[in-house]
Formats: structure tokens, C-alpha cells, sequence
């Protein structure tokens, strides 16, 4: 029986090699590899030849057809060979382990292509509806028609919408009686809608069922915290902080008496006023004439300078290195998070940016709590003790549905744990200091 031929081959002397004695191993041909070819060589050399390959496809040097359905299987492929007869492959069954393994590696890279280049498409799509907007200024001053206090800033100049590395406050001096009278009287003091009407601490029902504190305010529940794969570890006692619920701060300027009480930030710009030489008149005044407040998210056990989350702390860093939504701006530049004091109280809403929670941060910071500060921008009252304001530590989740049901609130009681009515939850409607009442000023006869 005559063994079996060899299929024709576009190389010449198919037969004088064919007799000759096989002293070496056949060379193993690697995929996309052309025969009688050398191997691409390594580094830049790869990658030019991979250029070459795709341009031989592209002009028709090696070609081909495939014949797929809608759903992207391939069903037939025909090589055009550049002598002879074109060679046809038909889909193997699924019994031919080796053939479909190989056809079907084919068929998923050939979608894998497919889809990266509806993204690219959608891409092209969203870059041609920003790029008109890429030189836009910023939005003008907003300004507050009812108190004439400016609620945002804009600067074209020094705008920026990412945060730098580090963080800069502009402080200026006061006279050192002035500043002792305004650490010793005055104090910036955030809420924390922690209690109830009549004082009860908010309190987990037991280690499953956690409470809600506030809708929108600050903190969102408390629950007990358990931390994963550690086995039977004591789960801790912590409040939280829903990346899915609006964060409402409120801001409170207080007067330290016997009991502390509302004060206005105009007594304050009153006396910072007060004290200004001729020459500083002159000056810019900007961020001194009034009262602009900034938040920031920081790590509780840190120390009392101001210190910002670094986004490397996170497995997967937030897009653009913002901890918010909307996305921070660095102080002093008119972004969002600086706002207004108006009688006494600022206010501000936003959410936690996607993927800043506590789950999410690097081996090295795991177990580490979060906290707000507020740093009031005033650069007479940004250095002085009491003007830089923080919350209590707590963590941070995306939602709350596996800690606490929503309206649910549970406080701890001398009889113990039982649950709160929504009757008894605390206002957190803002209370302003009362207006300043204006001088009469007597006409003279």
C-alpha cells in the first residue's frame, strides 16, 4: 500500500526534500506565522511585524472570506491562496474536540473585535459632542438675589476642575488680642443627626439589624461591622455612610457661653473689617468679606492638619481622583464645595464618588474610618483654632439595604433597644441666628 502523498505545496523541490533524510525536527509553524518565513524578531521588531501582517491582509496579499450568521458564528471560511485552488473550512462538530476548540478561539477573538469596535465608535460619537464645550469658560458669579451673598465663584484664570497633590490655605494675620477674642468666643460646629427629639441615641436593634440616623443628613445609619474573612472576629459598632444617599452638611458658627449659642458670621467680618490698615483696604479682598466654607473627606485617625484622601488608597482609583460628586476643585478656584454662610449656617449637598468606599481600599489602609472636614476660607479665620471643623469617623458603603431598612430607626433607651417613630426624628431644617437688628440713626433737626 503506497503511503500517502503530501497535499501540493506552493514551495518548489517538494520532492528532493521529500527524500532527503530527516536529520532535524520539523519546524513548528506559530499562529500567523507565513511559511518559509523567518521568526519576527523580539521587542519593536514584533510589533513592526505585526504591522507588516496587517497590512499584507489589507492589501489583498492574504485574503480571505467568512460566512457567520447574526449572532457572530462562523460557519464557513475560505482562504484565497495566492497560486492554487482556494481552500475551504466548514465549521467543525462539537465531537472534534481540537478542530472547534481552535475554530471557536477564532470566533471569540473575531467578537472581541467586534465589540471594541462599537466602543471606539461610540467614543468618536462622545468626543465630537464634548469638543465643542472643551474651551468653554466657567459659569459666571451666582449670587444670592434675597441676602446678596455670592453662593459660587468663578475665576477663568486659575479654575481648575482636578484636584493638585496637595492642598494650599491662604492665611493672614490679625492682631494677636483680636485673635485670642475670636478663638475664645467663637467655633464652627457640624451637625450629626445622631439622637432623637428627646436625646436617645440612634442604636442597632442587634449585630443584623442596624438603624437609620438620617435620610440626607449625616450619618446615614449605624450598624455593627464585621470584617470579611476574618473568621469569628467581633464585629465593632460603627456609623455609615451611603455612596447611593445624598450627604446634606449643615454648618453651624456658635458663641461660647454657658450654654453655646447661634452667632451671625457678620459679627465676625464686622471685626475682621474693623482691623484693616489703609494699604489692605486696597488690597484684594477676595474670600475676606464675607464667609465661604470648603469640605473635604479625610481619614479619622489622622492628625488635626488637614489631609485629604489620597484616591491611590483605593484598589481601582476614582475617575479623575474625585472622592465627590460632582467632582472636587481645589479651594480658593470657585468649585463647588466652597459655599456660603448666610445667619450662622452653610449648607451643602452631594453623594460619595463611585467605587470611594471602605471595602474598596488598598491592604495597607483596610480597617481605616473616614470623616469630614470643613475648613472655613476666610484667610483671617482659615489658621485659627475653631474654624476648622470635623464630623465623627464612620465608613463608607455603596448601599445601606444590607445594614439598615430604610425609615427603620431603632435608639437605645434606659429599658433598652426599642424601636423610634418618625415622629421623633430630629429637625434638620437649619436654625439661623436671629438677623441683626439695623441702628436707627437719628435726623438731626
Amino acid at each position: 500500500m503506497a503511503p500517502p502523498t503530501a497535499a501540493p505545496s506552493s514551495s518548489s523541490g517538494s520532492e528532493a526534500e521529500a527524500q532527503e533524510p530527516q536529520e532535524q525536527a520539523p519546524q513548528v509553524l506559530q499562529l500567523g506565522q507565513k511559511l518559509d518565513t523567518a521568526v519576527p524578531p523580539q521587542g519593536g521588531g514584533a510589533k513592526d511585524a505585526l504591522r507588516e501582517m496587517i497590512r499584507e491582509e489589507e492589501t489583498g496579499a492574504f485574503s480571505y472570506d467568512v460566512t457567520e450568521d447574526d449572532l457572530g458564528n462562523v460557519h464557513r471560511v475560505v482562504w484565497h491562496r495566492t497560486s492554487g485552488e482556494d481552500v475551504v473550512f466548514d465549521r467543525p462538530d462539537k465531537q472534534d474536540d481540537d478542530d472547534w476548540v481552535l475554530w471557536r478561539m477564532m470566533e471569540k477573538g473575531r467578537l472581541a473585535m467586534k465589540v471594541n469596535a462599537e466602543l471606539l465608535d461610540d467614543l468618536r460619537k462622545v468626543t465630537s459632542l464634548v469638543e465643542p464645550y472643551r474651551d468653554e469658560p466657567p459659569p459666571p458669579l451666582m449670587v444670592n438675589v434675597k441676602t446678596g451673598k455670592i453662593i459660587a465663584r468663578a475665576d477663568n484664570a486659575r479654575r481648575e476642575h482636578t484636584m493638585p497633590e496637595r492642598i494650599y490655605f491662604h492665611h493672614k494675620k490679625l492682631p494677636d488680642k483680636v485673635t485670642k477674642k475670636i478663638e475664645h468666643n467663637y467655633f464652627l460646629e457640624i451637625d450629626e443627626l445622631i439622637a432623637d427629639v428627646h436625646g436617645n441615641m440612634y442604636h442597632p436593634m442587634n449585630e443584623d439589624v442596624g438603624s437609620m440616623c438620617a435620610t440626607t443628613g449625616f450619618p446615614h445609619a449605624i450598624a455593627f461591622q464585621k470584617e470579611k474573612g476574618r473568621g469569628k472576629s467581633k464585629p465593632t459598632l460603627e456609623y455609615v455612610v451611603a455612596a447611593s444617599n445624598t450627604v446634606e452638611l449643615n454648618v453651624r458658627l456658635k458663641r461660647r457661653e454657658r450654654e453655646p449659642v447661634y452667632a451671625s458670621e457678620a459679627e465676625l467680618i464686622e471685626l475682621i473689617g474693623s482691623q484693616r490698615t489703609v494699604g489692605q483696604m486696597q488690597d484684594d479682598l477676595t474670600y475676606e468679606k464675607d464667609m465661604m466654607l470648603y469640605v473635604a473627606l479625610e481619614f479619622a485617625d489622622g492628625d488635626d492638619t488637614f489631609a485629604r484622601v489620597p484616591p491611590s488608597c483605593f484598589v481601582q482609583e476614582p475617575l479623575l481622583g474625585a472622592l465627590f460628586s460632582p467632582a472636587e476643585s481645589a479651594p480658593y478656584k470657585g468649585g463647588f464645595y466652597e459655599f456660603p454662610m448666610t445667619r450662622g449656617v452653610a449648607s451643602i449637598n452631594f453623594r460619595i464618588a463611585k467605587g470611594v468606599t471602605t471595602f474598596a481600599l488598598k491592604k495597607a489602609c483596610k480597617g481605616r474610618q473616614f470623616r469630614f472636614v470643613v475648613k472655613a476660607l476666610n484667610p483671617y479665620l482659615c489658621g485659627l483654632a475653631g474654624f476648622t471643623a470635623r464630623t465623627r469617623g464612620f465608613c463608607i458603603k455603596g448601599v445601606l439595604h444590607n445594614d439598615a431598612k430604610s425609615q427603620e430607626r431603632y435608639v437605645k433607651t434606659k429599658e433598652g433597644v426599642c424601636a423610634s417613630p418618625e415622629a421623633d426624628c430630629p429637625e434638620d431644617v437649619p436654625k439661623r441666628a436671629p438677623a441683626k437688628k439695623k441702628q436707627k440713626v437719628k435726623k438731626e433737626e
